[in-house]
């Protein structure tokens, strides 16, 4: 791919992410409407229902955010999951009074077909409004994770890429299966200097790293200077800089 392929690849990647912004807005406006128009249709005498109901849709809007990363305590996901549970139960509500459904039991009896259809529409639109925004806005934020955060990956039990667990063991998972062909991870050289600091060489690396990806998919393939390098990224020296080239030279081969 040559520079001007990547420039055409960054360009779009950036006008997806700000559709994806919008997408995001549009399904929480929808989301709120409908969860609080699906409380206040239980209570509809109480004039307090329809903000009671705003204030919840915003409520279960975070808790399902903070779901959405993943790696979270068993408190957290137990929330997250009512959360959902809440999201795509008041939408259907919400959801049914705007359109009217026809899936009542007499519906069912005389046109089973046409209820059925109904019934999946109804079910599928709730539950797209109540999982979509917040994926997408995860990924929107950072489109260059494999796995920015999602639900049911976190319900899967799937983690994110970097994770701590993904840290300790040596190995990390990019998008771009380019500079990783042969597997979804790699695994660290040991020809990269140790620092004492496990956590700074570490950073260190994945500093370096990132830097030479960054400039070779800028440069159209070529890779930057030793010196280039000590003035981008935490290495003190050139004579440091070779094993990371090395790595790097490795895993685009």
């Amino acid at each position: 791919m040559n520079k001007n392929q990547f420039k055409q690849q960054e360009a779009w990647t950036t006008v997806l992410r700000w559709a994806a912004f919008g997408v995001v807005i549009f399904l929480w406006g929808l989301s709120v409407k409908w969860s609080a128009a699906g409380l206040q249709a239980k209570n509809p005498d109480d004039p307090n229902t329809g903000m009671i109901g705003i204030g919840l849709a915003l409520f279960i809007t975070v808790a399902q955010l903070i779901f959405n990363r993943g790696a979270i305590n068993p408190t957290l996901f137990v929330v997250g999951v009512c959360a959902y549970i809440y999201g795509v139960g008041t939408n259907i509500v919400g959801i049914n009074q705007a359109f009217h459904f026809d899936i009542t039991m007499a519906a069912f009896s005389v046109n089973p077909l046409g209820a059925i259809i109904d019934l999946l529409i109804l079910s599928g639109l709730a539950f797209v409004i109540e999982l979509a925004p917040e994926a997408y806005l995860l990924w929107a934020l950072n489109p260059k994770l494999q796995r920015p955060g999602d639900a049911i990956s976190t319900i899967l039990g799937r983690k994110d890429v970097f994770d701590v667990k993904s840290k300790r063991s040596g190995t990390q998972t990019y998008q771009n299966q380019k500079y990783a062909p042969h597997s979804e991870t790699f695994e660290r050289s040991n020809d990269v200097p140790k620092h004492p600091n496990k956590r700074k060489r570490l950073k260190d690396e994945q500093a370096v790293l990132a830097y030479y990806e960054r400039y070779y998919k800028e440069h159209g393939g070529n890779l930057p200077s030793y010196r280039l390098v000590v003035q981008n990224t935490p290495l003190s020296s050139t004579s440091e800089v070779r094993p990371y080239k090395e790595l790097f030279e490795r895993r685009t081969s």
